[in-house]
């Protein structure tokens, strides 16, 4: 017997990586819906393999099963518009898994989806200058956890305006307040209205340049007047919060439309 040497181990062959994910857009309507189905199916027809054991060949189309054999899965909507603004769609709409992913991802002007991105993003994770969302973050903001540039409206709210349970801003209004003017069940700010002031530094704001209620009425249009009650406290933030976004959302949605239809004119 021949002595074991270092040049005559056999080195393990690494098994071949997996078949990449089919490209839903690729393949013909009826395929692709039943591939939906997370059965086997075959590429050609869209006829169901499932079963099939002792056959090489498609039942419906006779196509060989090594060639035809296709599996997907359980596909979330997917959508895009044909229109562009620049290099991104219009309109993008992606959610649940899909081919070569696990979250829906929409890049687009107006996305949605799992994780969107967009001048308007809706979707469980939402990023853009409008973003609504269970997670979002942009400029003018809406969601459960939310971070705005300038407006917030979630059950944890960060922005400079910013109303929800938890909030936090220079203008906050919310059950737990925190702000230089804050106003809720419990407050804290440099000017603090509620039912529990935390802290509160009210005979001295801005060293006493300005009186309180010259500053309660340059923020009115958050707040409303101070005797407006404390329903006032709560529906006019929600509707300036939610508004503003809404608002936002609706004027870069109309300019993105003027936009792709202008370059389309000019295309043709």
């Amino acid at each position: 017997m021949r002595p074991r040497t270092p040049n005559s181990i056999l080195t393990p062959v690494p098994p071949p990586a997996p078949d990449p994910a089919p490209d839903e857009t690729a393949i013909a309507p009826s395929v692709r819906q039943a591939m939906r189905s997370g059965d086997p199916v075959c590429g050609a027809c869209g006829h169901s393999l499932r079963g099939l054991y002792d056959s090489t060949r498609c039942p419906e189309c006779g196509g060989a099963i090594i060639d035809v054999l296709v599996r997907g899965g359980r596909f979330g909507p997917r959508w895009t518009s044909e229109a562009m603004v620049g290099e991104r769609p219009l309109v993008q709409i992606a959610f649940g898994p899909g081919p070569g992913e696990e979250r829906g991802t929409a890049r687009a002007v107006i996305a949605l989806g799992d994780d969107a991105r967009g001048l308007v993003a809706f979707g469980d994770r939402a990023r853009g200058v409008v973003a609504i969302g269970r997670r979002a973050r942009g400029v003018f903001v809406v969601g459960g956890t939310s971070f705005g540039c300038l407006t917030s409206f979630g059950f944890v709210s960060v922005a400079p305006v910013s109303f929800g349970f938890f909030s936090f801003g220079l203008l906050a209004a919310g059950m737990i307040s925190v702000g230089a003017l804050s106003i809720g069940a419990a407050a804290s700010g440099l000017v603090a209205f509620g039912a529990t002031v935390l802290v509160s530094f009210n005979g001295h704001v801005l060293g006493g340049t300005i009186t309180l209620d010259e500053l309660t009425r340059w923020v009115s249009w958050f707040y409303g007047p101070l005797q407006g009650g404390v329903a006032r406290f709560i529906f006019q933030p929600l509707a300036v919060t939610i508004g503003i976004a809404l608002a936002a959302g609706a004027v870069l949605s109309a300019a993105g439309r003027l936009f792709a239809r202008r370059r389309r004119s000019s295309a043709s």
